[in-house]
């Protein structure tokens, strides 16, 4: 007689409750972070081609602001974000008409967004969530108990109308519109723009824009995928300091995620990564921060480790499988070399020393294992499919995963051989990862010495970049006149003419020119005036613009680009210097060590948190000393030098006046020379209409000045009568 046994409950069940505990925790926060975070990581919307961007460094973007840098829509919002190294990117509406009126909700999170309505007079105004800042700019705060701010126009006057109360704002005429964010970081959820008439020209609501419900999907599967990979694992092993490790690892991917916009543009712009979109650089480092937990899994769950194979194969196995996997490296490693025979020279014995690296380990600890070199083989695919330099820093990734999935195997099997194999990964580490650094265009981007010159300048190589040229009279001239003008982004390039030169003043002088040409004449016109170019380039640049231009009269309208760029703790003629004095340390330690792309690369945080206060790219002291140079170089080459300071708006030109003076000094001093103050020429509030930001000039604006300056230009040149 047999007694009653009470059958345990199935544990097959209970095998699986915690797994799928651990999937539905993990993958809800991988669900509820995707829809919070996804603008992060995914390409944000660009601008319809209505805008336009004014970025300090770049010419302006029609439809594609730079996708993800400091304008553009995500997360259901048009974001607005600040630079860390520079002014804010200004966005501007384009319109033939006027903007007499707008509405503009803002997000709650929004910090405060500047709007500008230039009209002649600089209006500006501010707002942040439930607060209107007063008119003019610095005037007193208004609460209110709305986002939505509107402007409009009653009986002639203007009022801004938020919550219920109107704010008053002094008389003037619309004008162009123009925003840009005062804080870190500001995000409009709706914008209406309206004319004279109250007709809408543009109306556009941000809140659906920018949102994917795939990503928060697609990571909502990821991460019910690495829970139940989680939960089984520990099921499995039963052990709390694996549920432990495995929380450990889940923190580097959230703190990823908490990271806002305005940090990744920080990073992105602070470590100079020009070519790497913020949404690309979010999604590189989320990838980053989930291999330590991905390897931590494959490595728990034994699937690499040689432990269960014993200490040897079938030799027939082993020699096959190092037959295929010589193969496979040779053929890897001749079909990415590099196309420099010196490259393939000084790189082919250290990596061939690399790729054997196996082969050491296996004949110190005595062993011979097929799948050793099996697994092996993706680190030759690596350096095949993405060359010698980044392929080797993936090649070893692989190989670390290798070696510690069989850690305890190497150190029972042979202690030093495994500490030797060991050591010599660890001092891959660095090399690897300067070659992929190198191999990508971080080459270029961390080089010292461009970062220690000016990483935003092409005139460092005396070249002058011709941006227009064009000529006018007979085929077959008996007399010759060139004429030159050269400066900033106000003389030639600047964003609003960038398909229209003829804008320029310089274009409206040649042609003003042409009509008093005799038939014996021909004029030939150049402008090489680019954006950021100041007088230090333009005197490093000179002999290449003479030898191109050859020019009777060179016409430089400078000064904004001197004074007014402040982007370093050192001025243009001091970087210099030290470039100079780098460049005789050339043997010297700091300089081996400025030339790794990875010292360089861990530097630029330091570098930028220390260099706050900026000055003056070229302060008028040594803006003296290159105009004198260049005065001395046209002189010896028979051309005469007509200098011109910039306009700009009223509430900065103060701050040229010592400019104007120095100009001044130095036409007196030298007879080839002249000056024209443009600013005693016209009245402060027409030269406020003349420009459609601080410095740069409509077309009716250039318009005026290419009128003003004909006379001296005319004297010049010996052109005394005008047809």
């Amino acid at each position: 007689m047999t007694d009653n046994v009470v059958p345990k409950p199935s544990s097959s069940s209970q095998n699986w409750l915690i797994p799928m505990v651990f999937a539905l925790i993990l993958g809800a926060i991988s669900g509820a972070m995707a829809h919070t975070f996804q603008g992060r990581f995914r390409p944000p919307t660009g601008l319809s081609s209505q805008w336009e961007i004014v970025s300090p460094y770049r010419m302006a973007i029609f439809d594609n602001p730079q996708i993800g840098r400091g304008v553009y829509i995500s997360d259901g919002s048009l974001n607005l974000i600040a630079h860390p190294l520079t002014a804010s990117d200004n966005l501007l509406f384009r319109t033939d008409q006027p903007v007499a009126g707008f509405e503009i909700t803002l997000l709650e999170d929004s910090e405060q967004l500047m709007v500008s309505l230039d009209s002649g007079t600089r209006h500006v105004v501010q707002f942040s969530p439930g607060i209107v800042l007063g008119f003019p700019h610095g005037g007193q705060q208004t609460p209110v108990n709305t986002n939505t701010f509107k402007l409009s126009a009653e009986e002639g006057k203007m009022a801004i109308e938020a919550g219920g109360k109107l704010i008053s704002l002094p008389t003037f005429q619309p004008g162009a519109f123009e925003m840009s964010t005062m804080g870190a970081y500001s995000r409009i959820a709706s914008l209406k723009l309206y004319d004279k008439q109250g007709n809408l020209l543009l109306d556009e609501d941000y809140r659906t824009r920018g949102q994917s419900p795939y990503i928060s999907l697609g990571v909502l599967l990821v991460g019910v995928l690495l829970g139940a990979l989680w939960g089984a694992l520990v099921q499995r092993r039963q052990q709390l300091q694996r549920l432990f490790m495995g929380s450990l690892l889940c923190a580097p991917p959230s703190l990823i995620c908490a990271i806002s916009p305005v940090q990744w543009l920080n990073l992105s712009e602070t470590m100079y990564l020009t070519q790497t979109p913020n949404h690309v650089l979010a999604n590189g480092c989320l990838f980053v921060s989930l291999l330590p937990l991905c390897a931590w899994l494959v490595l728990n769950w034994g699937w690499l480790s040689l432990e269960k194979l014993g200490r040897r194969g079938k030799v027939e196995t082993d020699q096959f499988a190092f037959l295929l996997w010589a193969m496979s490296g040779i053929g890897c490693v001749v079909y990415s070399a590099p196309d420099s025979p010196s490259s393939i020279l000084v790189g082919a014995i250290p990596l061939v020393a690399y790729l054997g690296i196996p082969l050491l380990l296996m004949r110190r600890a005595r062993f011979r294992q097929g799948r050793w070199l099996w697994l092996d083989i993706p680190s030759f695919l690596c350096i095949g499919l993405w060359g010698w330099g980044l392929g080797i820093a993936l090649s070893l990734v692989w190989r670390w995963l290798l070696f510690l999935a069989s850690f305890r195997v190497f150190r029972r099997w042979a202690v030093r051989p495994t500490a030797d194999h060991l050591f010599i990964l660890l001092l891959a580490i660095p090399v690897a990862t300067e070659l992929g650094l190198r191999d990508s265009y971080l080459g270029d981007g961390w080089n010292s010495q461009v970062l220690g010159m000016d990483i935003h300048s092409t005139f460092d190589e005396g070249r002058a970049v011709l941006s227009w040229k064009d000529g006018c009279g007979s085929v077959e001239p008996q007399e010759r006149i060139h004429i030159a003008f050269s400066g900033g982004s106000s003389t030639g390039g600047a964003y609003q003419f960038k398909d229209n030169p003829e804008y320029f003043f310089s274009a409206q002088i040649h042609n003003k020119l042409c009509s008093a040409m005799t038939p014996q004449q021909r004029l030939v016109t150049s402008n090489f005036g680019a954006a950021d170019q100041n007088t230090f380039h333009i005197s490093r640049s000179l002999n290449d613009l003479i030898e191109q231009a050859q020019p009777d009269l060179l016409v430089l309208y400078i000064g904004v680009n001197d004074l007014l760029s402040q982007r370093f703790s050192k001025t243009r003629r001091q970087r210099e210097t030290d470039r100079v004095n780098q460049t005789k340390a050339y043997l010297g330690l700091s300089h081996l060590l400025g030339r790794s792309r990875l010292i360089t690369g861990l530097s630029l945080p330091f570098q930028s948190v220390s260099n706050t206060e900026k000055v003056s790219e070229v302060p008028v002291e040594d803006a003296a000393v290159f105009l004198g140079d260049i005065a001395n170089e046209l002189e010896a080459s028979g051309t005469k030098l007509l200098l011109v300071t910039e306009l700009v708006h009223s509430d900065e030109a103060h701050k040229m006046q010592s400019y104007q003076d120095m100009q001044q000094q130095i036409a007196e001093d030298k007879a080839h020379v002249s000056v024209v103050n443009l600013g005693l020429r016209f009245g402060t509030e027409e030269i406020n209409q003349m420009l459609v930001d601080r410095n740069h000039m409509s077309a009716e604006g250039n318009a005026k000045v290419a009128e003003s300056l004909m006379p001296a230009v005319r004297q010049a040149l010996g052109i005394t009568s005008m047809e």
